[in-house]
This record gives C-alpha cells, structure tokens and sequence, in this order.
C-alpha cells in the first residue's frame, strides 16, 4: 500500500495518484505536494510507523483544546446589563415607551442565550415590565389630571 504523504491516505500499489486528494505518486513513493497549495505548513506530516505496528501522527502542531473559540457569554453580559439599564432608565425617562420596549428585548434575549447572566437579563426583562406599566398608569393619571407628576 502506497501512502499519500499530502493528504496520508492508504492507496493499493497499482494507483499513480491518491484516490482522495488526487495527488501523483512518483516513482520512489513520495509525493509532491499539489501546486497551487497555499501554504506548506498547511500539508499533512507523513505518518511514522513504530516498532509494534500502530502508527503515530504528529499532532503536536494543532491545538484540540478549542481555547480561542469564546463561549459567547461575553457578549450577552453587555445585553443583560443594557437590558438593565434601560429598564431603570424607563422608570424616569420613557418616550414612547422605547426604553421599556427596548429592556424587555434585550433582557428576553439575554435571559434565553446566557448561562452567566441568565439571572442580570430576568431582572432587566422583570424591570422593563414594572416600568412600562409604571409609565402607562403615569400616562392614564395625567390625561384624566390626577396625575402629581403631570
């Protein structure tokens, strides 16, 4: 069996170029890597075999730990706290009820995509709610003039 040193598939002894990548064999049995290849360092180490058969591929060059990949918390803590501010901004200031509108969005969002701040966007949401009825009854006191605040 013929080994593709690009791509370090087994190939029968009777191919001229890997069944999978496609690349030619040449007579030795070492492989040239495809032109065009953008980046060498990109190609796959030829496989070593050990004294008792099993094979051993050079692994040290990728990282399997996935720590560059955020777990995407980070930003729903600026969600959940947006959410937060705007629901206690809405509590004094609330235009047509955009601040209460806008909380209670943001904090749905954040209570439903965050494990971390699942707790800071429940209260957001909670608070956009309590402010948003705050304003509505504000709103119906002024216009019937019982309002202190009118």
């Amino acid at each position: 069996m013929k080994t593709c040193s690009t791509c370090v598939t087994e190939n029968p002894n009777k191919n001229n170029f890997c069944s999978k990548c496609g690349a030619p064999f040449e007579s030795e049995g070492e492989a040239e890597p495809i032109s065009g290849t953008p980046d060498s360092s990109l190609l796959v180490k030829p496989v070593t075999s050990s004294d008792n058969g099993s094979y051993n591929y050079d692994r040290s060059q990728y990282n399997y730990n996935n720590t560059t990949q955020k777990s995407g918390d980070g930003d729903y803590s600026v969600v959940a706290l947006l959410s937060l501010i705007l629901a206690i901004t809405g509590f004094f200031i609330n235009p047509l009820y955009i601040f209460s509108v806008a909380a209670l969005i943001l904090g749905i969002i954040g209570a439903v995509n965050s494990k971390e701040y699942k707790n800071l966007a429940t209260i957001g949401w909670i608070l956009a709610i309590v402010s948003f009825i705050t304003q509505f009854l504000l709103d119906i006191f002024c216009t019937l003039g019982l309002g202190i605040f009118c």
